[in-house]
This record gives C-alpha cells, sequence and structure tokens, in this order.
C-alpha cells in the first residue's frame, strides 16, 4: 500500500541513483542542485511532482468543460533550497489547458510535515489555494 501513495518517502536506494527529471525546467534545475547533496531527497521530490501530474491527468480528463479544480498545496525546504511546489503544480495543470482563475495566500502559524522527517523539515508558514477552471 506505501508505494500506492503520493509523496511517500520510502525508497531503496536503486530507485533513486539516478535523478528523474520532471519536465519543468525551474523545478529539474533545483532537483540536480539537491540530487547533489541528498539522492533521495531529490527523488521523493521528482516523483512527488511526476504521480501528481499523473493524478491532474484524470483529474481534468473527468472535470466538465467550465468546471473547477481547486488546489491547496505549500512550498517547501528542501536541503536548504527551496522548493516552490505549488507553482510546480500550477505549471502542470496549466500545461494540461487549465487556466487559473484565483489564486490565494493564506499564512499559517505552524504546520509541519506529517512524516518521519518532521523534525528536521522546516515549518510550513504560507499555503497557496489556486482555482483553476477547465
Amino acid at each position: 500500500m506505501d508505494r500506492k501513495n503520493i509523496g511517500r518517502e520510502n525508497y531503496s536506494k536503486k530507485d533513486y541513483n539516478i535523478l528523474i527529471k520532471t519536465g519543468l525546467k525551474e523545478a529539474d534545475v533545483e532537483l540536480e542542485k539537491i540530487f547533489k547533496i541528498h539522492p533521495l531527497r531529490a527523488h521523493v521530490a521528482a516523483n512527488y511532482l511526476w504521480e501528481m501530474r499523473e493524478a491532474f491527468k484524470e483529474s481534468v480528463r473527468v472535470l466538465k468543460t467550465g468546471g473547477y479544480m481547486i488546489l491547496v498545496a505549500a512550498n517547501n525546504d528542501i536541503c536548504g533550497s527551496q522548493f516552490k511546489t505549488q507553482e510546480y503544480l500550477m505549471n502542470i495543470l496549466l500545461e494540461m489547458g487549465l487556466t487559473i482563475t484565483m489564486r490565494l495566500v493564506d499564512d499559517i502559524k505552524s504546520y509541519g510535515l506529517m512524516t518521519k522527517r518532521n523534525k528536521t523539515a522546516s515549518i510550513i508558514t504560507q499555503e497557496w489555494v489556486l482555482v483553476f477552471q477547465k
């Protein structure tokens, strides 16, 4: 079941010995920097973007013309670099033909990752509410 979760962190070394390209230029530049420091962290982030792309394909397919999709996402710090998750996810959906109709930023007091590394991960202080229309 764990292998079916988007955003999972459990990978064997053979899974992350080569950096995955996401097709998002800015993300790939950041991932290359991260890969040099921590290959597993780079793999987790890159694989997350790929799996979200796959989930979005199905979401966009079933979304009615004129329908709305709302995405809540936050950026993250990975190995000292800001990883602009919300921007990368937004760009994937724009590439799929959706239009962004609203982009809100919500300041949050404290929100940490609910993973085994939540003690070392940075606090997430903002989240983006992105509204798309097909």
